[in-house]
C-alpha cells in the first residue's frame, strides 16, 4: 500500500494527502511558490500571466517588500511595477527580485534583450542601404539604354 515507499525520503518534510493500495501522493510542506515576498509571509502573491517573454504579477501588502520570482536572473530581463521600471536584483544568487515601494499592483518582468535591438537596427540599415542601391542601380540603367 501507501505505507510501502521504496526509495528514501525525509519523512519530516513530507505528509501524505491521497493513497490507494498501489500508490501514496504526498505534499512537500517546505513548497514555496514560485512569486512570493522574500522573508514575509503577509500579503498575497500571484502570478495573473506566464509566457516565454513576459510574466504578469499581482501583488497586495506590498509595501516595504520584496518580490520574489524564482526564475534565474538572466540579462535582458526588465521589471516595471505598476508602470514605473525598477531595477532588478539577485536573490539566492540566482533569483529576480524586485524591491517594492506602493501597497498593491502589478509587476511585469518583460524580455528586452539589447542584442535584439542591435540587431534589429543593424538589419533595418541594412535594408534601406541595399534597397536604396537597387534604386539607384535601376535608375542607371535606364540612363544607358536611353
Amino acid at each position: 500500500g501507501g505505507n510501502d515507499i521504496n526509495y528514501q525520503i525525509n519523512q519530516k518534510e513530507w505528509i501524505k494527502v491521497f493513497e490507494t493500495f498501489e500508490s501514496a501522493i504526498l505534499e512537500n510542506i517546505n513548497y514555496q511558490p514560485r512569486a512570493r515576498f522574500l522573508d514575509s509571509k503577509d500579503g498575497e502573491v500571484k502570478i495573473t500571466s506566464y509566457t516565454p517573454n513576459t510574466i504578469k504579477i499581482s501583488f497586495s501588502n506590498g509595501a516595504g517588500k520584496t518580490l520574489l520570482l524564482a526564475d534565474t536572473w538572466y540579462p535582458g530581463w526588465k521589471a516595471f511595477v505598476n508602470g514605473n521600471e525598477e531595477t532588478i536584483d539577485k536573490c539566492d544568487g540566482i533569483f529576480r527580485c524586485v524591491k517594492l515601494t506602493d501597497e498593491t499592483g502589478e509587476v511585469i518582468f518583460d524580455y528586452q534583450p539589447e542584442s535584439f535591438w542591435v540587431g534589429f537596427w543593424i538589419s533595418l540599415v541594412s535594408a534601406v542601404i541595399c534597397i536604396s542601391q537597387a534604386f539607384l542601380l535601376r535608375r542607371s540603367k535606364k540612363k544607358i539604354v536611353l
